[in-house]
């Protein structure tokens, strides 16, 4: 065992309220299983306080007994807060204890305290972008209308840990009451046409809309993943410096039936309804109030502006990833 003064610390910021229960026991068992590695593990309940301890042991990042890594206890939200109250310098790994954990899914994560101990100390760092929504970072993805409705709803009733049944019935309500406005988005800056996805990806979009459009239902891309198992561009990557723009063109109880139905099936880009743009940046615009969520958390209502942040993240990643 490594002797106390020269162990690397990690801190783990948890968040309480992740998941479907109480799973704290599992934080601590992270603790031991970080000293088992020859590591020091330290919990923090508060982001502000999280934000204090970075900035004060960031200059001994590298140093045997100075700041290792930063550990995300909880959920996709919990993930994008602890992440954006660090620097890029900082690596980061999550420990899944939230309802969908899209994140850590993406990399091969699971709640098993031995194992994220051991791929702290063993694994690698993988630069991953991710992306400024306003003034709010994103690791995951921003919905922008229907599913965004349903997260503002699950949110505004929320008093402790959600259920899987919470959504179903936000669902349930939002596909009554919500009515597919129209939202009018602008690609500041689209990728390179030698770009290989560029052609494939404007396939359904006419010439001349290119650079501006409207859509009812509309995403904001930097992973494949997303929720209940479904991939709105499973062509995504965070790695590539850009965002992928995926928009259904039309609205409507029936018609939205339709693009999940076809999601689930993973054929709805051969939709004519469904247009994608590679980009940098992105705005959006409505004339009525329409919600955005940002990795699942309420994010605001339009107007937004989004761009990539390319290099962002520092993740650590099991050695044979």
């Amino acid at each position: 065992m490594t002797h106390s003064s020269q162990r690397p610390l990690v801190l783990i910021a948890a968040n309480p309220k992740s998941g479907s229960s109480d799973r704290s026991n599992l934080v601590q068992s992270l603790t031991q299983e970080l000293d088992r590695v020859g590591m020091r593990g330290e919990v923090i309940w508060s982001l502000d306080q999280l934000s204090q301890k970075v900035a004060e042991l960031e200059p001994t990042l590298g140093a045997p007994d100075g700041l290792h890594s930063v550990v995300g206890a909880g959920g996709d939200g919990t993930a994008v807060a602890v992440v954006s109250r660090m620097s890029e310098r900082v690596p980061f790994c999550p420990f899944p204890l939230g309802s969908e954990n899209l994140l850590a899914r993406q990399f091969g994560f699971d709640a098993d305290p031995s194992r994220t101990a051991t791929i702290i100390r063993q694994g690698v760092i993988r630069p991953m972008d991710a992306g400024l929504a306003n003034d709010r970072l994103f690791l995951l993805m921003v919905g922008i209308g229907f599913d965004a409705s349903v997260v503002h709803e699950v949110h505004a009733s929320r008093t402790g840990h959600v259920q899987k049944r919470d959504y179903w019935l936000a669902i349930l309500k939002q596909a009554i009451r919500y009515r597919f406005p129209a939202v009018s988005y602008s690609v500041s800056e689209e990728v390179s046409p030698s770009d290989p996805r560029s052609q494939q990806s404007l396939q359904n979009e006419p010439a001349q809309d290119k650079l501006t459009g409207s859509a009812r239902w509309l995403f904001v891309v930097n992973q494949p993943r997303y929720a209940n198992g479904l991939s709105i561009a499973p062509w995504a990557s965070a790695e590539d410096g850009k965002l992928d723009l995926c928009v259904f063109r039309r609205g409507g109880f029936w018609r939205s039936l339709l693009y999940v139905y076809r999601l689930r099936r993973g054929t709805h880009h051969q939709d004519q309804d469904f247009v994608t743009h590679p980009c940098r940046e992105v705005s959006f615009q409505a004339s009525e109030s329409v919600p955005f969520q940002i990795d699942g958390d309420p994010g605001g209502f339009l107007p937004l502006k989004i761009r990539v942040l390319p290099n962002r993240l520092r993740l650590i990643v099991p050695s044979n990833e």
